[in-house]
């Protein structure tokens, strides 16, 4: 041990800390300061913002409250988690600023490649079980067939609405559907309104919590800062572990 916080290997004398390669990596607060966040980020059903972090924790800078959030929400993300199994409800949202609140000439579009001003997602929850969400380029039948295939059991039932672009990816698995155009919305189990509450939390905490955002160019030096997409697996967790 060279010092109180820093280890060095007695071989090839290379030097280490028990927080490398890990969330807390080149932080200088304290680890209570962190575990303090930590408790406040995951207690929070609807998300936590930066500013409700930097006033809880009486940070002086809200960059600090903002990238420690950030690194939350990118240790949200496990990677290779087995794929959905049993029932599962899928759906499709696009999520964005009320349409009402935007002007005339900003209110939303659609065009061939999706909608604009907007942040896709692909939702699947497993009935009485996980959740997993994905944010596309742009939501198309091919882009849900691979989406669907890569998180969801070839064994899976899938309920999802009646929007087409679902019917190629149906032809893998067992595949039921309710019609909302006829405002049918279960039937005898068949139902999307799991997967539905999971965006409807999503939404409330992006205009209840975080109040305002805006979907930046890909090119942007600090793309993911107001992007909703960066929000995603931070409710996804919550509603996992409710």
């Amino acid at each position: 041990m060279v010092r109180a916080t820093l280890f060095q290997c007695c071989s090839c004398r290379r030097q280490t800390s028990a927080t490398a390669g890990t969330i807390f990596q080149d932080t200088r607060k304290p680890l209570v300061t962190w575990f303090r966040a930590m408790w406040y980020v995951t207690s929070q059903k609807n998300g936590a913002s930066a500013l409700g972090l930097q006033r809880v924790l009486g940070l002086g800078s809200y960059q600090t409250a903002w990238t420690m959030l950030h690194r939350f929400r990118r240790a949200m993300v496990r990677i290779g988690r087995e794929r959905l199994k049993g029932l599962v409800e899928i759906d499709e949202a696009y999520i964005g600023g009320l349409e009402r609140n935007k002007h005339m000439r900003e209110r939303l579009q659609y065009k061939s490649s999706g909608v604009v001003n907007k942040t896709p997602v692909i939702g699947m929850r497993e009935r009485g079980g996980r959740t997993k969400a994905v944010v596309p380029e742009l939501i198309s039948a091919q882009s849900l067939e691979r989406v669907i295939q890569e998180n969801v059991d070839p064994s899976a039932t899938i309920h999802t609405d009646e929007f087409i672009g679902y019917r190629r990816a149906g032809k893998s698995y067992r595949h039921e559907k309710v019609n909302h155009n006829k405002d049918e919305y279960s039937r005898k189990g068949v139902t999307t309104n799991g997967i539905e509450s999971v965006f409807a939390v999503l939404k409330r905490g992006l205009h209840g919590v975080f109040h305002g955002f805006e979907v930046l160019k890909p090119h942007a030096a600090n793309e993911q800062r107001h992007q909703p997409a960066v929000l995603v697996p931070e409710v996804v967790f919550h509603q996992a572990r409710r």
